[in-house]
């Protein structure tokens, strides 16, 4: 199973905060992905925001690696449920997004 993974956020709205700028190892998209892991005890080993395509709504890519196996669609699954309580860098609520999850490994 992969531990190196591309996920990818679109969200489905504007937000008023970004949620994630190019090289940034902190945003609450990496705190999406930092709970969402932890439903399966593994830690999130590096993380980092990639360059997106300049679209709206906005869309964000992170280069994850894990620090065990988990396969897309349990990382996917976890990540669809915890988004809905994550919060941007206000705590302001983040938009409904469309969350892929591609591995790398």
């Amino acid at each position: 199973m992969p531990t190196k993974f591309i996920v990818s956020v679109r969200t489905k709205d504007a937000h008023e905060n970004s949620l994630g700028d190019f090289g940034a190892t902190e945003s609450p998209i990496i705190d999406a992905i930092k709970n969402a892991l932890t439903r399966f005890n593994i830690s999130l080993e590096t993380a980092r925001h990639g360059p997106a395509p300049r679209v709206f709504p906005p869309w964000y890519m992170v280069i994850a690696e894990t620090s065990g196996d988990i396969s897309t669609d349990d990382f996917k699954g976890a990540l669809d449920d915890v988004w809905s309580g994550t919060k941007d860098q206000e705590g302001n609520p983040v938009p409904e997004a469309d969350i892929n999850v591609q591995d790398q490994d």
